[in-house]
């Protein structure tokens, strides 16, 4: 323990906090996660059982939902809200706009 952390003789009991850039590092590992998952078919399991159920519930369309078209329909929004997370963390934790 560094002499900074005792005030007095007492220890200081407070845990170190994260700064902004360290938490906005990880918030965005987590966002490009989830966004990458929502743009391809096999990006998650959702995606995947919407192929099994859509596959079983319309058999004459099964061909029409592939994966290419899926990421042709998913890609657009998935870039939309990409450029809107970075936007959300660029003013929230690294200053823009102030």
């Amino acid at each position: 323990m560094s002499n900074a952390a005792i005030e007095n003789g007492v220890p200081d009991e407070r845990a170190p906090m994260p700064s902004d850039i360290t938490i906005c590092y990880y918030l965005s590992i987590a966002y490009a996660s989830t966004l990458g998952g929502c743009g391809t078919l096999v990006g998650t399991a959702t995606n995947s059982a919407f192929k099994g159920i859509f596959d079983s519930e319309f058999p004459e369309y099964s061909s029409s939902v592939n994966f290419f078209w899926f990421m042709a329909y998913s890609t657009p929004p998935m870039l939309i809200m990409q450029l809107l997370v970075w936007v959300a963390l660029q003013v929230t934790f690294m200053g823009m706009f102030r």
